[in-house]
C-alpha cells in the first residue's frame, strides 16, 4: 500500500465546495483477508472506529474505505472534526488505484492521519506490529501544535457565521486575519 500523490485543494473544486485534501492510494495488488483471522486486529478496528462497521473482509474496495474511515477516526481522536472522506476508484484499467477524498481543519494533521492509516492498514494485512499508541501520541502533538487558541476560534465562528473569509497567517503561531 503506497500513497502515490496527495494535494491540498483550498477553495472549491471539481469534488466539493469546500477545501478538500486529495490523496492517489495504490493498493498493490489484490488481496483479501478475514478480519477475524488478523489475531486482535479486528477488535482494535471495532475500538478505534465505535461509530462505524468495521469490514468483515479486507479487500481492495474494503481497503480503501478502511483508510478513508481510519483517515477520519484519526483526525477525529485528537480533536479536528471532518465530516467527510470517501474512497473512490481512480480508473476500471486500475482496480488498485484510489482516489481519497477528505475535509480537514489542519493540513499537517489531515496528512499524518493518512500515513498512520496506511501504515496501521498495511500491517494489518502482513500480520505485523504497530505502535499504534506511539502513532496517535505522534498525531496528538502535531494536532496540539496546530491548534488554534479558545479566543481565535470565537472570532472564526462569527467570522463563519456572517459569512466573512478568514485567512490562517501562520499555522505554528494561530494567527489569523479577516
Amino acid at each position: 500500500m503506497k500513497i502515490h500523490d496527495s494535494r491540498f485543494l483550498r477553495g472549491p473544486n471539481i469534488h466539493r465546495m469546500e477545501p478538500c485534501f486529495v490523496a492517489v492510494v495504490d493498493l498493490e495488488g489484490p488481496r483479501t483477508v478475514a478480519v477475524e483471522e488478523l489475531h486482535g486486529a479486528a477488535a482494535l478496528l471495532r475500538t478505534l472506529m465505535p461509530s462505524s462497521t468495521a469490514p468483515v473482509f479486507i479487500d481492495a474496495t474494503e481497503g480503501a474505505r478502511l483508510l478513508a474511515r481510519l483517515t477520519v477516526a484519526a483526525q477525529a481522536w485528537v480533536g479536528s472534526l471532518p465530516t467527510y472522506c470517501d474512497a473512490v476508484r481512480l480508473a476500471p484499467t486500475a482496480p488498485e488505484r484510489y482516489c481519497l477524498l477528505c475535509d480537514y481543519q489542519h493540513e499537517a494533521v489531515v496528512e499524518e492521519a493518512l500515513q498512520l492509516s496506511v501504515e496501521f492498514v498495511t500491517a494489518i494485512l502482513n500480520q505485523q506490529p504497530f505502535d499504534f499508541e506511539a502513532r496517535q501520541a505522534k498525531l496528538r502533538e502535531l494536532a496540539d501544535a496546530r491548534a488554534i487558541a479558545p479566543a481565535a476560534q470565537v472570532l472564526l465562528r462569527a467570522a463563519r457565521q456572517r459569512d466573512i473569509p478568514v485567512l490562517r497567517l501562520d499555522v505554528d503561531a494561530g494567527a489569523i486575519s479577516p
